[in-house]
């Protein structure tokens, strides 16, 4: 009975083994640096009077260390496809000096990529990986009136290698570009209200987020 049972097992391991291949999951840790172009901040002016004041912050970036998980599919040694999130928290940039009472910052941010990746294998060992794609990404302001979000596509390009280590892991180091063809534009409402006109548009700035990745990928 015990080698019944013990038969059984190692037949639905093999199968659940042959259903998978081709699959991997993987994860690790993004180094990366949030650029925001063309920040224009408008506010109300702290005399009561409703009227609406603003200035040029110019461009910023920031660097944080965020979190990396995917999982994809590889048709064969050139192609494969690849779902991906990223989620980093830093801040990326705060008003000039004369507006000390308003602070803002670009509290987190989440981004749900979908990949195309062209594969070449240079060795048994390495593999060199090119990426294009889009991704959705979710944008937190947090000032001081509370914690907006914007939501909207982005585009993905990146370039990386994948090392061997052992037969179904490697270990994966990528540089993703997140915004370079289309940057997230970045908008947002103050004390509940819609954001005042301006040339350039108030409250607004443009985001593109590079990330250097490295991760453990388990392939089925």
């Amino acid at each position: 009975m015990l080698k019944l049972v013990i038969a059984l097992a190692l037949s639905s391991v093999s199968v659940l083994c042959y259903a998978l291949d081709g699959f991997y999951l993987g994860g690790g840790v993004a180094l990366n640096q949030t650029s925001s172009d063309n920040i224009y901040k408008t506010y109300y002016a702290p005399d009561g009077s409703g009227d609406a004041v603003g200035s040029y912050l110019g461009n910023q970036s920031k660097n944080s260390v965020g979190t990396y998980f995917s999982g994809g599919y590889q048709f064969n040694d050139y192609f494969a496809t690849e779902v991906s999130f990223l989620w980093s928290n830093n801040q990326v940039y705060q008003p000039s000096p004369q507006n000390t009472g308003n602070k803002t910052f670009l509290g987190s941010q989440n981004l749900l990529a979908a990949n195309a990746l062209f594969l070449y294998p240079f060795t048994d060992w390495f593999d060199l990986k090119v990426r294009g794609g889009i991704a959705f990404e979710r944008a937190t302001m947090t000032d001081y009136v509370g914690s907006p979000m914007t939501d909207g596509f982005t585009s993905v390009l990146g370039i990386g290698g994948a090392f061997y280590i052992f037969k179904h892991i490697s270990l994966d180091l990528d540089y993703i570009n997140y915004g370079l063809l289309l940057p997230l534009n970045l908008h947002y409402n103050e004390n509940g209200n819609n954001v005042v006109g301006g040339n350039p548009p108030a409250n607004a700035a443009t985001v593109e987020n590079n990330d250097l990745v490295l991760s453990v990928n388990y392939h089925f």
